[in-house]
């Protein structure tokens, strides 16, 4: 453009034509001389064009206030002719308020040699003033930056406290770079010149050398004109839980940027960026139908860019979105007829699921000049909403005169408040106060005073009802003040929960009061702050080593801590844990105390001292602090070392020697406290030593003297851990007692030595005692072995005679086979000694089992009627072969229905019956008296009692009645002449009866007879004993076989074919296999039926009784599950017959085979 020669004629009609409110001026010394203007521009400033021209006439600075004008000034003096845009933002002292303008100038040319200067002028909001005095007084650090020239277009009052810089200093710098980082030149990371998407979510960042987290955000927003970024940058330690709720609002404001009108793209973030998608939108702006859009660009996003932006734009957008996940660029794209558009782009960076980066991105078209007027509301509305975000409540008060009332609030507040948000706004300073604890009101006020003083600013905490559950929160107040035109002054407050910070406020000063009032007598204390390395301070005693309160840093007082008072031995314990890194690892992995015992010199004498380490956190600071305790506990650890020994042994005293001082102090003796330890005053370990003769003497009291002589022990000392001296004192009163002298050191300092006295009198005795006992088990092993081989010999004996008959008679028998009577007679001898040998056998295997404690006691349902039936069955026969007459009485009370054991008392019964038949001669009697009684605690007990007339029993054998094999050889021969005994009857009552809690008496005269009474505890059956089945069969209904098959399974030929013989007589069909896999196979083989029962050995070859049962048992045909099978075995005890029946057989028939017992079984059985 011309200078001098410029026609202003020229510059009215562009004036005249151009949408907006221009002035075209130059610079006059220190005045702006205006020549024309638009017809519109008065109306900016609220006046008419009268007035405007007279206070513009000599200089347009007149109207702009006057603290800003030199402001004003310096942007446009001396800027040479095409500079870019000029902005600034002022105030114009207009009728007595003031209106905020927004100015663009530019140097156009020059008029009498002066720069000439083209504005164009735009009024700004109220609502922007609103959002600006919000944002000053918020406690984010809140930066706005030109992204074109890096200009800081604004700085909030959080800033610039946290920058320490004026904020109307004309002169300050002003570059972002130059006023954040003091450079002088751009960040070489700067994501604005990169053209990284800003990041408005926030980008989080962990600070491990302080504990803070900070959270930076950025968003691109047109700012007065400018196409500016705003950045936020918050310490969200404290409210690190409230942020999801922040990023919930981020995520909403990014929704609205991506929904806003323009073009929408996605790319890859690769070097090719390869799009997936395009919006209509976007087809629409630039004029391209899909298929030439894809031929024009090949479907790459950079394509798209125009080729002489192309390179940095995408360099841009590839630093910033992998810093921040976000970047902002404007640069032009072709249309499809061939014009360059401008877009403002804005770019955020994502990663799918399969680890994918992509680029979401929105342009707009900003081609047309956009009117300011609109881009200042859209900026307003924008700075609102971030404030209605802001994760704290916000209140705008207003003080008129001494009333003070709220302006307007944001929604959070209700939050912050615990109450509607609505009870806040529209209300006075007095009617707040109802959210003030009565406590804190006074203090409160004060506060708000200072706020609207000259200070401007206040910032404090109270207390506030929650009024739903009658407690108290706490809330921070910050708040600056602004005043205003009109005389009245504007505060805005930002209000935040401080409950959290408070407790944890609290509870650091109480514990930290806790631990010092806790250690009133350390030798020493101190504090340290272990993140800042600072030795914060302590106190110690005047003995102590005073150097440490010296120290000036963590890293000092850990070397004068370790060099001065730390011994050699303990150095490596404590160079591990006084480091702070290693002490910072402790709390984080919540290890907050930490304790080490070590020695110390208190310039005489080594002595034990604990170090006490104590970590917490700082909540304000989130620092790492230490607090370190050392205590003397010299006289507590060798107290507690000398109580190990007590606890371990029973002294009679217990001493400890000084080795270097040569003296001995008692702490205890068989006289003393049982809970606690007392040391004497040291007395010279010679002259101690006299203490033996108190209570007596050694018997060489000068050898024990010299092997207890303290040089001795040290020497004995150097060869083993304990050195140990046994002696003998003698009592005045004669008593001999042995004790034993016990020295070790009590440390590894090896400075002295515990000297212990145990009384080990009673050990000596019971060693000796047990020597005698060893001495008289040996004795007692002699005679059981001849006890064993007499039992031995007897049983030899017992079971010779009987197979002797067997043997004999089974000669005479075969010598007899032809004459009927003598082989009747000789086969009667052998079944008597078959008989007897069964018993026999019988009789020590019972035995056997109930001193082995094999037998258990199985309480079952006894009533009077089974149990005088079963009396009757086992004796009147037996009575009546030897013509003695029988009878029961019912006697010490009635008999009533018991759960007692009735195998086992059947087997008592029948042996003191049968002993009373075999002992009675013939035309005796024997009586029998039975009947229960019941005690005091509900028990009932069983009696009875078995009297006879029989030969009686001497004193001398009624001794040993009991022993296994005694029999009463008194008469013996004038009663049995036949019969014979085992000798193992009695024995087998006696074990029972003392196995079932009973008591056995016996009153018994030689010729005359015997008595013996027998007493069992058992439970009173309280139900109907008649509704129980007794279970007891003693007859044989029908022992028919015919027409019916049995399978017997016996590996033996001889014992099957007794068994066959006796079940083909009763009509039976048998058929015979030898083991448990042949009985398998038959059973198999044969029709579903065929067989009416199974008789089946157990000891087999190939497979056994058992696993043959449960085979057929897990057959699937119908008579599997239901044909009898009946062991037959030898194993007769208890268990043997649970274990057949467990493996699915039905009954049981012991070896040797009783025909009677087995029909009566196989008629039980077998039905149809």
């Amino acid at each position: 453009m011309a200078t001098d020669n410029i026609s202003f004629g020229e510059i009215r009609n562009f004036i005249d034509m151009a949408p907006g409110n221009y002035i075209v001026h130059y610079v006059d010394g220190k005045k702006l001389r205006p020549l024309y203007y638009s017809s519109t521009l008065p109306g900016i400033f609220g006046m008419s064009k009268d007035t405007f021209a007279n206070i513009i006439t000599e200089d347009l600075l007149n109207s702009i206030l006057s603290s800003e004008r030199d402001y004003v000034f310096s942007t446009v003096f001396d800027q040479p002719v095409g500079t870019s845009n000029i902005e600034s933002e002022f105030r114009a002292n207009i009728r007595n308020e003031i209106l905020w303008v927004h100015s663009i100038s530019k140097v156009i040319g020059t008029y009498k040699e002066k720069p000439l200067i083209l504005s164009n002028c735009i009024s700004s909001s109220t609502e922007a003033r609103f959002s600006n005095g919000v944002l000053d007084n918020t406690e984010s650090r809140i930066y706005i930056v030109d992204r074109a020239s890096l200009e800081l277009l604004y700085i909030s009052n959080t800033a610039l406290e946290h920058l320490a810089i004026h904020h109307d200093n004309p002169s300050a710098p002003r570059k972002c770079y130059q006023v954040l980082h003091g450079y002088d030149k751009p960040c070489k990371s700067c994501h604005i010149l990169h053209n990284d998407v800003p990041r408005p979510d926030g980008i989080e960042k962990y600070y491990a050398d302080i504990d803070q987290w900070t959270s930076t955000r950025a968003v691109q927003l047109p700012w007065c004109g400018h196409d500016a970024e705003v950045i936020f940058i918050d310490d969200i330690t404290a409210t690190k839980k409230i942020q999801l709720a922040i990023l919930e609002n981020q995520q909403a404001m990014n929704s609205l940027i991506k929904s806003a009108p323009g073009g929408f793209i996605v790319c890859s973030a690769d070097n090719d960026h390869d799009i997936s998608f395009t919006s209509e939108n976007t087809l629409s702006m630039l004029g391209y139908t899909p298929d030439q859009f894809n031929t024009k660009f090949h479907n790459r996003f950079s394509n798209m860019i125009y080729y002489e932006d192309r390179q940095a734009i995408l360099d841009d957008i590839t630093a910033q979105t992998r810093k921040r996940n976000y970047c902002t660029n404007e640069f032009r794209i072709e249309r499809s007829d061939g014009s360059l558009m401008w877009v403002h782009c804005e770019s955020h960076s994502t990663t799918d699921v399969d680890g994918r980066r992509n680029l979401f991105i929105v342009i707009v078209d900003v081609t047309s000049t956009i009117n300011h007027s609109s881009e200042m509301s859209a900026h307003t509305a924008e700075l609102e909403q971030i404030v209605q975000n802001i994760p704290a409540g916000i209140i705008v008060f207003r003080k008129s005169g001494n009333k003070i009332t709220v302006e307007t609030a944001n929604d959070y507040i209700g939050v912050i408040v615990r109450d509607d948000t609505r009870a806040i706004r529209n209300t006075t300073y007095e009617g707040l106060e109802k959210y003030i604890h009565p406590g804190d009101v006074i203090a409160v006020r004060k506060e708000i005073n200072k706020l609207f003083s000259d200070e401007h600013r206040a910032s404090f905490s109270f207390r506030s009802p929650d009024h739903n559950s009658k407690e108290y929160f706490w809330l921070n107040m910050s708040a600056y003040s602004v005043d205003q035109p009109d005389g009245t002054q504007m505060a805005y407050a930002i209000i935040t929960d401080a409950t959290e910070q408070k407790e944890k406020e609290r509870l650091y000063n109480q514990t930290i009061s806790d631990y010092f009032r806790s250690s009133p007598d350390s030798l020493c204390s101190y504090r340290l702050n272990l993140t800042r390395n600072k030795f914060i301070g302590g106190q110690s005693q005047a003995a102590f080593n005073d150097s440490l309160m010296e120290a000036t840093s963590v890293p000092d007082f850990y070397d004068r801590f370790i060099g001065g008072l730390i011994l050699d031995a303990d150095i490596s314990a404590f160079q591990t844990i006084l480091s702070s890194d290693h002490m910072i690892t402790l709390f984080k992995d919540g290890k907050t105390s930490y304790s080490l015992e070590f020695h110390y010199s208190d310039g005489q004498d080594l002595r034990w001292a604990n170090f006490f380490l104590n970590l917490l956190q700082n909540p304000t600071t989130r620092d790492i602090e230490a607090i370190i305790f050392i205590k003397d506990i010299n006289e507590s650890v060798k107290t507690r070392k000398v109580m190990n020994y007590v606890s371990k042994a029973e002294c009679v005293f217990v001493a400890v020697i000084d080795v270097n001082k040569g003296t001995r102090s008692f702490y205890s003796d068989k006289y003393g406290p049982a809970d606690a330890v007392y040391p004497t005053a040291p007395m010279e370990y010679r002259q101690s030593i006299i203490a033996f003769q108190q209570d007596g003497h050694d018997k060489d009291l000068d050898l024990l003297y010299e092997d207890i002589a303290l040089p001795r022990v040290i020497e004995q000392l150097t060869k083993d851990d304990v050195y140990t001296v046994p002696f003998v004192k003698i009592a005045f009163s004669g008593e001999e007692f042995h004790e034993q002298l016990n020295f070790s050191y009590l440390d590894d300092t090896k400075t002295e030595i515990i000297e212990t006295s145990v009384d080990v009198t009673e050990t000596f005795r019971q060693q000796r005692k047990q020597l005698e006992e060893l001495n008289n088990a040996l004795d007692a092993a002699a005679k059981a072995n001849a006890s064993k081989s007499d039992f031995l010999s007897r049983v030899s004996h017992d079971i010779r005679t009987p197979m002797n008959v067997i043997s004999g008679m089974t000669k005479f028998a075969l010598e007899d086979i032809d004459d009927k009577a003598k082989l009747t007679d000789d086969l009667e001898k052998i079944k008597i000694a078959n008989t007897f040998l069964l018993s026999l056998i019988s009789d020590i295997l019972d035995l056997s089992k109930i001193e082995s404690g094999r037998v258990t006691i199985k309480p079952q349902l006894y009533t009077y009627a089974d149990f005088i039936s079963n009396v009757r069955g086992m004796i009147v026969p037996l009575c009546e072969d030897k013509d003695l007459k029988f009878t029961i009485h019912e006697h010490h009370g009635p008999f009533q229905a018991v759960m007692i054991d009735k195998v086992r008392m059947n087997q008592i019964v029948l042996n003191l019956l049968s002993n009373a038949v075999k002992y009675t001669p013939a035309g005796g009697s024997v009586d029998f008296y039975a009947g229960t009684s019941v005690e005091d605690d509900g028990q009932a007990v069983v009696c009875f009692t078995v009297s006879d007339t029989g030969i009686g029993m001497s004193k001398e054998f009624q001794t040993e009645m009991f022993e296994p094999f005694t029999q009463n050889r008194d008469n013996y021969t004038d009663v049995m002449s036949e019969e014979q005994g085992t000798g193992l009857g009695l024995a087998i009552v006696d074990k029972l009866t003392e196995l079932m809690n009973g008591k056995i008496s016996v009153d018994s005269e030689l010729g005359k007879g015997t008595s013996i009474t027998v007493t069992l505890n058992a439970d009173i059956v309280t139900s109907d004993p008649e509704t129980v089945s007794t279970g007891v069969d003693n007859g044989i209904s029908d022992t028919s076989g015919l027409g019916k098959c049995l399978l017997l399974v016996e590996d033996n030929y001889l014992n099957a074919e007794i068994a066959k013989r006796l079940l083909v007589e009763k009509g039976y069909e048998v058929v015979t296999v030898e083991n448990g896999k042949e009985a398998v196979n038959a059973f198999i083989e044969s029709p579903e039926g065929k067989f009416a029962a199974v008789l089946m050995d157990l000891r087999m070859p190939v497979m056994n009784g058992m696993d043959a049962t449960k085979e057929i048992r897990a057959m699937e045909r119908a008579d599997a599950k239901s044909v009898p099978i009946i062991a037959m075995t030898a194993n007769a005890y208890h268990e043997d017959i649970l274990k057949c029946l467990e493996a699915g057989m039905n009954a049981h028939v012991s070896k040797p085979i009783e025909p009677d017992d087995l029909f009566r079984i196989l008629n039980a059985n077998i039905t149809g």
